[in-house]
């Protein structure tokens, strides 16, 4: 997983696909992820990197655990994570996730976040 911080959000998409090429060019075969908090999550919500550079092969799960011991998460915490308003499921690949929700070219992957404490 390597981080970058382009923060396409707030760019054209002509500059996004010419960002997105230039990625995808120096990093063949990842993705890029573009994380968001949500405004509905908890103070304790850690802050994620903007993007990162992810494997098309690898799955959220293996993502997630490389986050939560990244940010050194507590047992407690629960993550969630959605992607067009449908939460991720652990077992998916990234490419399939693009597959399913990359529509345009310029389109990136963006994910909002929430942490929420299960014991309370």
């Amino acid at each position: 997983m390597s981080e970058t911080n382009t923060d396409l959000s707030s760019r054209s998409v002509e500059e996004r696909v010419k960002i997105l090429d230039k990625l995808k060019a120096g990093y063949p075969g990842k993705i890029l992820l573009c994380f968001k908090k949500s405004a509905q999550g908890n103070s304790s919500t850690p802050n994620l990197p903007p993007a990162i550079m992810v494997n098309h092969s690898s799955t959220w799960g293996s993502i997630l655990a490389s986050l939560r011991s990244t940010y050194k998460l507590k047992p407690e915490e629960a993550l969630f994570f959605l992607c067009n308003n449908q939460q991720i499921t652990g077992s998916i690949l990234i490419s399939q996730l693009a597959a399913e929700h990359l529509k345009h070219e310029g389109d990136f992957l963006t994910i909002v976040y929430a942490a929420e404490s299960t014991f309370g």
